[in-house]
């Protein structure tokens, strides 16, 4: 047993300098993580930022394709023009009506 604990410890002091710095480290990394959601769901064509960047409050991450929301849009106000004419021809026979109703 005394003559394995000075090979012991020449093994270890020889494999402690023949170790080079391999830039091993040992912690706990803390950080913040938020989740970033939009009302609007659709392609994104543009983004601002790369992966790890910091951003502050209200800054322009990206930009979506409106494409979509502009054909909605479009759609929509077709169906708009549409009612307002409906209404319009509605008023008509309201007073068509009414005038019918009081010639009798």
């Amino acid at each position: 047993m005394k003559k394995i604990l000075p090979l012991l410890s020449a093994m270890m002091i020889l494999t402690g300098c023949s170790v080079k710095d391999r830039n091993f480290y040992t912690g706990i990394i803390e950080g913040e993580v938020s989740s970033v959601s939009s009302p609007v769901t659709d392609r994104l064509a543009e983004l601002n930022i790369s992966e790890g960047q910091w951003v502050e409050k209200r800054d322009s991450l990206g930009c979506i394709d409106t494409t979509t929301l502009e054909l909605q849009l479009k759609g929509l106000e077709a169906k708009k023009d549409q009612l307002v004419l409906q209404a319009e021809d509605l008023e008509i026979k309201a007073v068509q009506t009414e005038d019918t109703y009081n010639h009798y």
